[in-house]
């Protein structure tokens, strides 16, 4: 990954996953060569001559994912298309560039994720090809021992 992509991917990134206490962290492995992290992490990024960042699909080498069938796979960990080219076929290109370097590595399973409540990404992910195999409510239990 060039700097210039490596830095448009940050931005892009930062857009997406904002919340995430790690955000930051997100686009200082994108730093790596090659878009490739110590994690497996790979991208693709767009860029339409005059828009340069127009999306990025972020994908990771898991060895486990609940619900797959295969083991290690691939699994997208976000993608986003600027706003002024949503519904214009990036998010689909991108989605397809990502599914032919998997097959191309041999592996023939991909997974996704989103929230319960994001029907607009639910959507989209049915229109890529990914269907729903699963729902379920994921717990935490802090370990970390409060004032005695």
């Amino acid at each position: 990954m060039r700097v210039e992509e490596a830095e448009a991917y940050g931005r892009m990134a930062y857009e997406l996953w904002d919340h995430l206490p790690a955000a930051d962290q997100i686009w200082q492995n994108k730093s790596a060569p090659r878009g490739e992290s110590p994690h497996g992490r790979r991208s693709a990024i767009a860029s339409i001559p005059a828009i340069a960042e127009a999306g990025f699909a972020d994908i990771s080498l898991r060895d486990y994912v609940d619900g797959a069938t295969l083991s290690p796979r691939y699994r997208l960990e976000g993608i986003r298309v600027a706003p002024q080219l949503r519904r214009t076929g990036v998010g689909a290109a991108l989605i397809a560039f990502v599914e032919d370097w998997v097959k191309q590595q041999s592996y023939l399973e991909m997974t996704s994720d989103t929230a319960l409540e994001n029907i607009t990404s639910q959507h989209f992910h049915t229109q890529w090809g990914f269907y729903q195999h699963q729902r379920i409510v994921q717990f935490r239990m802090s370990l970390e021992q409060t004032g005695e």
